[in-house]
């Protein structure tokens, strides 16, 4: 059995039991393995600074953040939480394939929000409508000379932020975390199989959350919307430094 197969399997049954598991510190467990001092990183939805926090302590104050934000009040508590920490960089923005400005759902759970309403956690989720700007990758960071990784948990629209960064993809060649999941890229007309298949035009090979690279459509299949809905993308050139900083320690 694929290790990644395994893997989801074990969850499914942990899940089955009523225990929770906090997929949040598994991923910040995950890019702790590669991200070093003097990184440049991206945090894409940025939301209360949890992931934001861990990423800025890792790449030091010898790397850069750049987060996105688009809710304002959110990414002016972000503005004040990192004031005094110069090498993180708020944009209050969304990220998108293509540059303006748009409508974006502000949910009551805030961090089910996003550029379109979705499937929430709950029946009748209240929301609002508000403008925000959008921006892409390719543009907005066009000046980088290099990029390490990209955090993105931006509720379904992980497709179109990645289509507006494909420059920049092919440039720096990132790591990058992604949420997917059914509840979400179905509302940007994208199927199952549509991250494995933008993952696998651009050079790029889709693990889960373990480290487990995930090669083969059959095994994708098998595990996404199954029981995480957290995946890594790795350049292909990077399989073997992956599969190490993996291994058990």
């Amino acid at each position: 059995m694929h290790p990644a197969i395994a893997a989801a399997n074990a969850i499914k049954l942990i899940q089955t039991t009523g225990q929770m598991i906090n997929f949040e510190m598994v991923l910040t467990e995950g890019y702790r393995r590669f991200l070093k001092p003097g990184n440049v990183a991206v945090d894409l939805s940025a939301h209360s600074g949890e992931h934001l926090g861990q990423i800025a302590h890792l790449v030091g104050e010898n790397g850069t953040v750049y987060a996105f934000e688009p809710i304002p009040h959110l990414a002016t508590e972000l503005r004040k939480r990192f004031r005094t920490t110069p090498h993180v960089h708020i944009r209050e923005a969304a990220v998108s394939q293509e540059s303006g400005e748009t409508d974006f759902v502000v949910a009551e759970s805030l961090a089910e929000s996003g550029l379109r309403a979705h499937f929430f956690s709950r029946p009748n989720m209240p929301t609002k409508s508000i403008r925000v700007v959008v921006e892409t990758l390719d543009n907005t960071l066009a000046h980088l000379d290099r990029l390490s990784f990209i955090k993105m948990d931006i509720e379904g629209a992980e497709i179109d932020a990645l289509s507006g960064a494909t420059t920049l993809l092919a440039r720096h060649r990132p790591i990058i975390s992604v949420e997917y999941g059914w509840a979400g890229y179905g509302f940007y007309g994208h199927e199952r199989r549509s991250l494995f298949d933008f993952a696998g035009s651009h050079g790029y090979v889709c693990a889960d959350l373990f480290g487990n690279l995930i090669e083969a459509e059959t095994v994708w299949n098998a595990v996404v919307d199954f029981a995480t809905w957290d995946f890594f993308l790795v350049p292909r050139e990077l399989k073997a430094e992956w599969a190490n900083a993996f291994k058990l320690q």
